[in-house]
């Protein structure tokens, strides 16, 4: 819960009605688990997020329940989940404006950037590797956990998954509230630890949310690429069994070419080459596979991505203790059976990641984000441009030890999310070749730090969520840009 929240607000982010008794969560939430809940939206393979007023916010209604509602928002000042009952803009599930002085969310704050716990997910033991993806019309948050304990619709009882890839999504009309969808993409049935789940990376298009994952286990290290079909509401997964490593991949990235394939690198320093897999959109979904590759070229490194900012090449990008290691491919023809590499002594980065807009599309730029390990601040590099020439836009954002990142549709727009060296979180807003302006989001209560941090704009470039992991849970949080 955020710090200094209302006593209300609290109440219903407990999962407490404000008599102390226990709800579950709204109906507006619709629950898609394994691919078998109903499609009630042929365009996106969503609920409609319904509730009353079909806000998807799970508010009070437009007054037929006799409580009032003036300004027709759906919220009530009756119930307290309106705090001004003449603006529309303002009320419980409100996306906070920063800068702007006025309490949108009803919180008793203003301005503030605060994370909040996902209603229905009561605990995810083991979190890591938030993800954070858009596609035009809705914002999904993907988490693993290797026990996760959540509330179906319409149950009192929570339900146990183990060793998960969960994601939720809300659409981008009605950010607040509860999500509007929640989705399975990889449930292993064996109790843990036999399987550990270790990273995982995301993207998003209109079709399909597609989610990598890498697992260890005693047989050896497993690849995947796993999803849900917005169009077709069914849950698939590939799964590529490789050499047995001794880490974990902690570097995961996925990204979807101009042609349709849906492709994915994972890398760690001690795990050996990257790993590749990849393929055709309906291969994926038809969970098969064209391309597994190990990248022997691009050495062992630490960090490691892949974009495809110019029409008909892909780029693999990473960096081990040294240098800066990239090669180009032909997305037409896979399997890369050789890689003719390129190195930079110049620049040392980690944490490298891609920053694009919605729906992985790079047609107004895209930007790798790294951290420069000798300037410590942070860099954003032109991706569509040879490493050689490419611009390098610097964020004085210093000694940071994790990166995110995220573009608006039109390119204007890039944040980037970092933990400082006492894992506090800052976000940094602005152009990618300007000053960017930096918030600090406040810590649920009872939170002292958390591990890591996402961040993602929505297509307009004005709504910027933001998702962050301790041990335990997923917490989740949206605000409107000035």
């Amino acid at each position: 819960m955020p710090s200094s929240v209302h006593p209300y607000l609290a109440a219903l982010l407990l999962g407490l009605s404000c008599d102390g008794s226990k709800t579950v969560i709204p109906d507006s939430a619709e629950l898609v688990d394994s691919g078998e809940a109903t499609d009630t939206d042929p365009d996106t393979g969503l609920g409609s997020g319904g509730g009353s007023g079909g806000n998807g916010s799970g508010g009070s209604g437009s007054g037929d329940d006799g409580q009032r509602d003036a300004d027709g928002d759906g919220y009530s000042p009756d119930d307290l989940t309106d705090c001004n009952d003449n603006d529309p803009e303002i009320h419980i599930a409100a996306a906070e404006v920063l800068g702007d002085g006025v309490d949108q969310d009803c919180d008793g704050l203003t301005d503030e950037l605060t994370f909040n716990e996902v209603e229905g997910l009561i605990s995810c033991d083991n979190a890591r590797s938030p993800r954070l993806a858009s596609n035009s019309t809705h914002t999904f948050v993907s988490v693993l956990c290797t026990e996760a304990h959540f509330v179906p619709i319409g149950a009192t009882e929570a339900d146990d998954y183990y060793e998960s890839a969960i994601a939720y999504g809300w659409p981008h009309s009605h950010p607040g509230g509860p999500p509007a969808g929640f989705y399975d993409w990889m449930r292993n049935t064996s109790p843990p630890p036999t399987t550990l789940l270790d990273g995982q990376g995301l993207v998003a298009t209109d079709e399909a949310l597609y989610g990598a994952i890498a697992v260890t286990s005693s047989s050896g290290s497993i690849f995947r690429i796993g999803g849900y079909d917005l169009e077709r509401s069914g849950r698939f997964s590939v799964t590529y069994n490789g050499l047995e490593v001794e880490d974990a991949f902690d570097h995961i990235e996925v990204a979807v070419d101009p042609i349709g394939g849906i492709h994915a690198i994972a890398c760690d320093d001690s795990s050996g080459s990257p790993r590749y897999l990849g393929g055709t959109t309906e291969a994926v979904r038809d969970s098969d596979f064209e391309h597994a590759e190990s990248l022997s070229a691009l050495g062992s490194p630490v960090a490691c991505t892949l974009h495809f900012a110019n029409e008909g090449m892909g780029t693999f990008v990473s960096r081990d203790s040294r240098d800066y290691t990239w090669a180009t491919f032909d997305p037409a023809s896979l399997p890369p059976a050789s890689l003719t590499t390129s190195t930079k002594a110049d620049r040392s980065p980690s944490q490298l990641r891609m920053a694009h807009g919605p729906n992985g599309d790079v047609s107004h730029g895209a930007y790798v984000v790294f951290r420069d390990q000798a300037s410590g601040k942070v860099v954003l590099q032109d991706a569509t441009q040879d490493p050689d020439f490419a611009g390098f836009h610097e964020w004085d954002l210093q000694e940071v030890n994790h990166v995110s990142a995220s573009m608006s549709a039109d390119g204007s727009v890039v944040a980037v999310g970092v933990l400082d060296q006492t894992n506090n979180p800052i976000i940094a807003v602005g152009s990618p070749t300007g000053t960017p302006t930096t918030y600090t989001p406040t810590f649920p209560t009872g939170v002292a730090s958390i591990d890591e941090i996402e961040v993602q704009l929505d297509p307009s470039g004005k709504l910027l969520w933001i998702a962050a992991t301790n041990e335990r849970a997923l917490y989740v949080g949206v605000v409107e840009l000035p």
